[in-house]
């Protein structure tokens, strides 16, 4: 029952044999690959853009609005990175390294920081690429999924990023409650 596993343990052993830091960048770009595809099914199917609207619904783009997500939508999110990466043999310290980054990272690309940084910002994801991912500019809406990558958007044709331009403003055209359980129980009961 186990004569396929074999692979299993050779791709475990390769890259628990990596470099601790060529392991944390592949770690980036395999869970940025995950992240872009669960992120734009949130956006495509609707009961699951319940959950993800929650993020959405902040009107103002700073540090803290990268923490407004529903938990639902945070566990199945954590779920899709973590353990891929767990049975694929990474280092437990990677892993943790890896989360605090997110975390951090997440706070950056929702802070209220002025400034294009294009060249830097075609191969990493900054402020102004994010934001245009929540604005509410027709131009700007499903576009900019990656959260570490710019070039997966670019690969899969959701690039958007006007040079020096930003959006006009944030939020969506449901009507998202206010306040924390009012979120939690509102994908369970929305309309559409």
């Amino acid at each position: 029952a186990n004569a396929g596993a074999g692979w299993l343990a050779s791709t475990r052993a390769a890259i628990s044999g990596l470099p601790w830091l060529v392991e944390f960048v592949l770690a980036m770009a395999l869970t940025d690959l995950a992240q872009y595809w669960f992120h734009r099914l949130f956006h495509r199917v609707p009961f699951l853009w319940g959950f993800h609207a929650v993020h959405h619904s902040a009107r103002s783009m700073d540090w803290l609005a990268g923490a407004r997500m529903h938990f639902v939508e945070i566990v199945l999110l954590r779920g899709v990175t973590s353990l891929p990466l767990l049975t694929l043999g990474f280092l437990p310290s990677v892993m943790q390294a890896y989360v605090g980054l997110v975390y951090v990272w997440s706070s950056l690309l929702h802070a209220n920081l002025c400034g294009d940084f294009d060249r830097l910002g075609a191969w990493l994801a900054l402020p102004r690429f994010h934001h245009w991912h929540h604005a509410i500019d027709a131009e700007g809406v499903d576009k900019n999924f990656a959260i570490h990558f710019p070039i997966y958007d670019r690969i899969f044709g959701t690039y958007y990023l006007p040079e020096g331009a930003w959006p006009s403003g944030y939020g969506v055209p449901e009507e998202v409650p206010n306040g924390y359980l009012a979120q939690l129980r509102y994908p369970f009961v929305r309309k559409g």
